[in-house]
């Protein structure tokens, strides 16, 4: 019985994680773009300033 209710359990946290792993991901590359523009603004003020 308890063989019967871990296997659909397992595969539903299978499933979890990888849309976790998913969106994550998809978030670390939205900072990281947003990373890169904050670099490239602040070379743009450091020009300016000198």
């Amino acid at each position: 019985m308890l063989h019967t209710i871990s296997v659909p359990a397992m595969a539903i946290a299978v499933i979890l994680i990888a849309i976790n792993q998913i969106l994550f991901i998809r978030h670390i590359k939205a900072v990281y773009k947003e990373v890169l523009i904050l670099q490239q603004q602040l070379q743009r003020l450091m020009k300016q300033l000198n």
